[in-house]
C-alpha cells in the first residue's frame, strides 16, 4: 500500500510537467544507485540506461547506448544554453565517438552514472574533469517525436532489463 501512495504522489508531482523536465525529475530516481554496465534499473545502472530508465517510466520503450541516443533521439545540433533535461554527450576529443550520457538539471548539474555510482557535478568541474581525460562535453535536446517513434517501434533498442520491465509506463501522465 505505501508504494502505491507514493507512485500516486509523484504521478500528480509529475503531471503538470513537460516531458524534458520530467525526464530530469525521474532520473533522480536513480541517484546514487550502483553503477550497473548494461542495466537501466534503479539498484543499478549505467549512463544511458539511467536515461532509458526514465524514458521507460514516462512510457517509452527505448535501450540503447550513449551514443544511440545522441544518433536517434536528440536533435541534429549541439546547444550553447543547455536547460533542464537536455543531454549532456561526452567524446573524445577529435573523434566524435560517444563515450558518455548525463542529463542537465535545473541547477547547471549533470545527473550522471559513473563508476562507483550516481551523482551530481556542476558544469564547471565537469568539464575540466573530461578535458583532463581528452574528452569534450556537447548538449543537445531531446527530440520528443523520436523518442515517442522509437519508443513505439522499439527497432533501436537492444532490450530493456527484465527487472525494469515493471517500471514501464510508471509515470507515463
Amino acid at each position: 500500500m505505501k508504494d502505491e501512495r507514493f507512485l500516486e504522489l509523484v504521478r500528480t508531482h509529475v503531471k503538470g510537467m513537460d516531458r524534458s523536465r520530467r525526464l530530469a525529475y525521474l532520473v533522480r530516481f536513480f541517484w546514487h544507485s550502483a553503477y550497473e554496465w548494461g542495466h537501466e534499473i534503479i539498484t543499478g545502472t549505467d549512463c544511458s540506461g539511467m536515461v532509458c530508465g526514465a524514458l521507460l517510466m514516462m512510457g517509452y520503450n527505448v535501450r540503447t547506448t550513449a551514443q544511440g541516443l545522441k544518433d536517434f533521439l536528440t536533435e541534429g545540433t549541439w546547444i550553447t544554453h543547455p536547460r533542464c533535461g537536455d543531454l549532456a554527450f561526452y567524446s573524445v576529443v577529435g573523434t566524435g565517438k560517444i563515450v558518455h550520457v548525463a542529463v542537465v538539471s535545473d541547477n547547471w548539474v549533470l545527473m550522471s552514472a559513473e563508476a562507483p555510482n550516481t551523482l551530481d557535478v556542476p558544469f564547471e568541474m565537469a568539464i575540466r574533469e573530461r578535458r583532463e581525460k581528452g574528452q569534450e562535453i556537447e548538449f543537445r535536446r531531446v527530440n520528443w517525436e523520436a523518442v515517442k517513434v522509437i519508443g513505439e517501434h522499439s527497432e533501436h533498442s537492444w532490450g530493456v532489463d527484465d527487472k525494469a520491465v515493471e517500471l514501464m509506463g510508471v509515470f507515463n501522465v
